[in-house]
């Protein structure tokens, strides 16, 4: 809405501007035919986008949509670093584009934090 309303001369509403979108993880609840939908439309909108979303949500939908539109920019993962021994019950690694990483890693830092690692 605002990328279409950027030349408006209207003297109540300022007019629109460009500027990048941050989809922050909206894709929770649905299914993969929604999420692949999804997908394409957002990554098809203007020139700046960030969004974030998990492994799974990426392998189903946004992996092959960006592969489509040759959109793929930078990547990145955040790691969170805690204090406390990562749960031996779950796996924290996850799979992109073949290679694993590590989603949680031991802090020696005395406090809890996340680090963003560059995976493009």
């Amino acid at each position: 809405i605002a990328e279409e309303r950027k030349d408006e001369k209207d003297p109540i509403i300022d007019p629109g501007c460009s500027g990048t979108w941050v989809c922050d993880a909206p894709f929770a609840g649905m299914d993969r035919s929604n999420l692949t939908s999804s997908a394409k439309v957002i990554l098809d909108y203007g020139e700046q986008l960030i969004v974030f979303v998990n492994a799974q949500q990426y392998d189903v939908a946004f992996q092959e949509a960006l592969k489509k539109n040759k959109k793929l920019g930078k990547r990145w993962l955040i790691q969170r670093n805690i204090t406390g021994k990562p749960g031996s019950e779950i796996s924290t690694q996850i799979k992109i584009d073949n290679i694993s990483y590590e989603t949680i890693l031991k802090s020696n830092k005395g406090y809890d934090f996340s680090s963003f690692l560059e995976i493009n």
